[in-house]
Protein backbone atom coordinates (compact mmCIF):
# COMPACT_ATOMS: atom_id res chain seq x y z
CA UNK A 1 0.00 0.00 0.00
CA UNK A 2 1.35 3.42 -0.95
CA UNK A 3 1.68 6.20 1.62
CA UNK A 4 -0.80 8.30 -0.36
CA UNK A 5 -3.36 5.52 0.02
CA UNK A 6 -2.78 5.44 3.78
CA UNK A 7 -3.20 9.20 4.01
CA UNK A 8 -6.35 9.12 1.89
CA UNK A 9 -7.75 6.35 4.06
CA UNK A 10 -7.17 8.47 7.16
CA UNK A 11 -8.81 11.56 5.63
CA UNK A 12 -12.20 9.88 6.03
CA UNK A 13 -13.44 10.73 9.52
CA UNK A 14 -15.45 7.52 9.94
CA UNK A 15 -12.57 5.29 8.84
CA UNK A 16 -10.09 7.22 10.99
CA UNK A 17 -12.35 6.92 14.05
CA UNK A 18 -12.97 3.21 13.47
CA UNK A 19 -9.26 2.57 13.00
CA UNK A 20 -8.34 4.62 16.08
CA UNK A 21 -10.75 2.68 18.28
CA UNK A 22 -9.57 -0.67 16.90
CA UNK A 23 -5.84 -0.07 17.49
CA UNK A 24 -5.90 -2.03 20.73
CA UNK A 25 -4.12 0.71 22.68
CA UNK A 26 -6.55 1.80 25.39
CA UNK A 27 -4.10 4.35 26.80
CA UNK A 28 -3.69 6.05 23.44
CA UNK A 29 -7.44 5.98 22.84
CA UNK A 30 -8.04 7.62 26.23
CA UNK A 31 -5.47 10.32 25.42
CA UNK A 32 -6.97 10.91 21.97
CA UNK A 33 -10.49 11.04 23.41
CA UNK A 34 -9.39 13.61 26.00
CA UNK A 35 -7.54 15.71 23.40
CA UNK A 36 -10.55 15.58 21.08
CA UNK A 37 -12.92 16.59 23.87
CA UNK A 38 -10.64 19.50 24.79
CA UNK A 39 -11.07 20.78 21.23
CA UNK A 40 -14.78 19.92 21.10
CA UNK A 41 -14.30 17.52 18.18
CA UNK A 42 -14.92 13.82 17.72
CA UNK A 43 -12.20 11.19 17.81
CA UNK A 44 -12.55 10.88 14.04
CA UNK A 45 -12.14 14.62 13.52
CA UNK A 46 -9.12 14.65 15.81
CA UNK A 47 -7.57 11.77 13.87
CA UNK A 48 -8.15 13.54 10.55
CA UNK A 49 -6.69 16.78 11.95
CA UNK A 50 -3.67 14.86 13.26
CA UNK A 51 -3.01 13.26 9.87
CA UNK A 52 -3.36 16.64 8.14
CA UNK A 53 -1.00 18.23 10.65
CA UNK A 54 1.59 15.48 10.25
CA UNK A 55 1.43 15.60 6.45
CA UNK A 56 1.86 19.37 6.33
CA UNK A 57 4.26 19.96 9.23
CA UNK A 58 6.33 16.85 9.96
CA UNK A 59 10.09 17.10 9.67
CA UNK A 60 11.80 14.59 7.38
CA UNK A 61 13.11 12.71 10.44
CA UNK A 62 9.51 12.26 11.63
CA UNK A 63 8.62 10.84 8.21
CA UNK A 64 11.60 8.48 8.38
CA UNK A 65 10.53 7.19 11.81
CA UNK A 66 6.97 6.75 10.58
CA UNK A 67 8.08 4.87 7.44
CA UNK A 68 10.26 2.59 9.55
CA UNK A 69 7.34 1.73 11.77
CA UNK A 70 4.79 1.32 8.97
CA UNK A 71 6.95 -0.88 6.74
CA UNK A 72 7.47 -3.40 9.56
CA UNK A 73 3.80 -3.53 10.54
CA UNK A 74 1.32 -6.26 9.74
CA UNK A 75 -1.34 -3.56 9.20
CA UNK A 76 0.35 -0.48 7.70
CA UNK A 77 -2.80 1.66 7.93
CA UNK A 78 -3.22 1.01 11.64
CA UNK A 79 0.50 1.54 12.28
CA UNK A 80 0.40 4.80 10.34
CA UNK A 81 -2.54 6.15 12.35
CA UNK A 82 -1.11 4.87 15.65
CA UNK A 83 2.18 6.65 14.96
CA UNK A 84 0.48 9.92 14.06
CA UNK A 85 -1.98 9.86 16.97
CA UNK A 86 0.82 9.02 19.40
CA UNK A 87 2.82 11.93 18.04
CA UNK A 88 -0.20 14.26 18.25
CA UNK A 89 -0.95 13.55 21.91
CA UNK A 90 2.73 13.52 22.89
CA UNK A 91 3.71 16.76 21.15
CA UNK A 92 0.51 18.74 21.42
CA UNK A 93 -2.76 18.28 19.66
CA UNK A 94 -3.15 19.79 16.20
CA UNK A 95 -5.29 22.88 15.83
CA UNK A 96 -6.26 22.60 12.19
CA UNK A 97 -9.75 22.69 10.73
CA UNK A 98 -11.13 19.24 10.05
CA UNK A 99 -11.83 20.25 6.47
CA UNK A 100 -8.65 20.91 4.56
CA UNK A 101 -7.99 21.38 0.89
CA UNK A 102 -7.80 18.04 -0.92
CA UNK A 103 -4.32 16.81 -1.72
CA UNK A 104 -3.07 14.48 -4.37
CA UNK A 105 -0.31 12.00 -3.51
Amino acid sequence: MRIGDLIARCEDEAIAAETATSLGDSGLLADVTAAAAAQNVTVGEFAVMSVEHFVTHAHYTDWARMFGRVTRARDPGAAFLHHILSDAVMHGAPHLPATAAPRSF
